[in-house]
Order: C-alpha cells, then structure tokens, then sequence
C-alpha cells in the first residue's frame, strides 16, 4: 500500500478548555469577593459559572510517501466549555464544536489531486457529540492569571472506557465504534472535498477505479492546556497533545454503495499519520446557550 497520501487524520476530538474571566494586570486576586482586582486599577467581576468558546490551532507535519508531497499545516479545532468555579478550582465539560484538517497534494502516480475530508458543520450540534468531563485549577480572574488543566481525553466515534491510557486498536475492525452524528453509520461521516483542484479518495491502486463518496472516522485525542488570561473575557496558551490517533472505519464507494473490507482496509491502511510540530488555544467567554455555530464565529 502506499501509506501516507490518503487523508483519513480528523482531530474533531480535541477538548481544549479555557476559563470564564479576566481582569488587570498581575496575578493578584479576590476569588472569595465579588470582583478580582489587579494593579492595574481594573476589576473584573468573579464568577461562579461560565461559557466559552475554545480554538485549539495544532501544527502537523507528513513526510513524502509514493503517493503523496511531504507538507506541514495547521489543524484547526473549536470546543464548547461549560464551567464552574469553585475558589482556584475548575469543573465542568466540554464538547467538540468544528475542525478543519489541510488538504494533502498527491503525486502524479494517484492523480495530482488534493484530498481533504470535511466534516459538515450542522453535525457538531447533535445529541451524540459526546461531552467530557474537565478539571483544572485557576489563579484567578485578572488577566496574567494562570490557567492549568488537567489532561482530557475525549474518543468521537470510538467507545473507549479509560480514552487517556487506553491503547489505540491496531486495525480499523477493532474500533468498537459509535455514531456520534446519528447518521447510523459507524463513526463520524466526513465528506471529501471534491471542489476545483480537489478528488475524493481512491479505493485501491487504479486511479480510474472507485472513489469514497464518504468515510466514516473514529479519532481519540488527549490534550493538557496550561495558558493565562488576558482581558477579562479571553485567555491563550498552549496546549499539550499527547495522543492524536484515528481509524477509517469504513466508507461509501461510488455509486452509493459500501465499501468492502479490501477497501476499507486499502482507505485505512493509507491514512495519514500526522507528526504534532506543537499546539496553541485561545479562549473567548459566550453567551449561555451558545451554539457550535456561535463557538466558530466567536473564534474565526
């Protein structure tokens, strides 16, 4: 197989939190009265709860391959936070909102196109997307305060009891997948990009055979944040991706129809395996109620 040129690597697993609020400039705070003040002379007011928008930016790189151009790029991931505070302490969940993998060049040999799956953004919204339980501790609520979080690990389209620590399966066939989307397809369903420039994934080695009309992803991701606040309503950081695995398990060919266990093995066996450069996040406080749609447009 020529591993490498297809692309199959979504990050949509990735929780990244940030925390509710800032206020001046030093580390200085108040956690048991009503605002936190720096010296500075500003305040912001302490908060019990919050909701905020996260966008984690994580650089990858993929060597040359048969079939591929060797490239580096950025992963885009947006998170949903629901917090509370407690003192220094932080509780809450998070959930995936959105993700954007590059697109990969293929050599002449496969056909020269670019490949790229795209997960629709009316899917993140979905009673299925599943919500992961955070921990962290604060320093308080003035910008410079620190934030640091415990590692989150968060499967999409994969049942793994411990996702921190549990081993990522070797093959494809040995995801116990669910169906976060609630498509009753295995996994998380992307969508090729198949715009100018662009094709959908081959099936095997003749580039005029069958393409995949759709995959369907399992992704397990562990990420540690630690970063400070800098205005009352926004943080950035960096973030510690410690694991960032996926399978392809399992597509539709052309003409609608599934795919065949070659196939899905041929899809999987060549999907990329990203190398993480390093990773960052920024953080903005939402509205309660805020949509995945209103986590991307508050963090474009």
């Amino acid at each position: 197989m020529l591993r490498g040129w297809m692309v199959a690597g979504v990050m949509a697993s990735v929780m990244v939190l940030g925390a509710g609020c800032g206020s001046s400039a030093d580390d200085t705070s108040d956690t048991g009265g009503a605002t936190s003040t720096g010296t500075g002379g500003g305040s912001c007011p302490t908060q019990a709860q919050g909701n905020v928008a996260n966008k984690i930016t994580l650089r990858v790189s993929w060597g040359e391959t048969i079939g591929l151009e060797a490239g580096e790029a950025d992963v885009i991931i947006w998170t949903r936070a629901s917090l509370d505070f407690d003192g220094n302490e932080v509780t809450g969940e998070v959930q995936p909102c959105g993700s954007v993998v590059p697109p990969l060049q293929t050599k002449q040999i496969v056909g020269g196109n670019k490949v790229q799956p795209i997960i629709p953004d009316a899917v993140w919204d979905a009673m299925g997307i599943p919500k992961t339980a955070v921990f962290g501790s604060i320093s308080g609520f003035q910008p410079g305060a620190t934030i640091t979080m415990q590692p989150v690990g968060t499967g999409v389209g994969a049942d793994l009891a411990d996702p921190v620590n549990d081993a990522w399966p070797a093959s494809w066939a040995d995801v116990k997948t669910t169906d976060p989307d609630g498509d009753g397809n295995p996994g998380m369903t992307a969508t090729p990009n198949t715009s100018a420039g662009f094709a959908a994934p081959p099936l095997g080695l003749d580039p005029m055979g069958p393409r995949a009309e759709k995959l369907f992803l399992s992704t397990r991701t562990v990420v540690q944040l630690e970063g400070k606040r800098d205005t009352c309503t926004s943080a950035k950081g960096t973030a510690q991706v410690t694991k960032f695995d996926n399978h392809v398990v399992g597509c539709i060919a052309t003409g609608g129809t599934p795919c065949t266990p070659d196939q899905a093995d041929f899809v999987d066996g060549n999907r990329v395996i990203y190398t993480l450069e390093g990773a960052t996040y920024e953080m903005k406080q939402v509205p309660a109620g805020a949509t995945c749609a209103d986590v991307r447009a508050a963090l474009p």
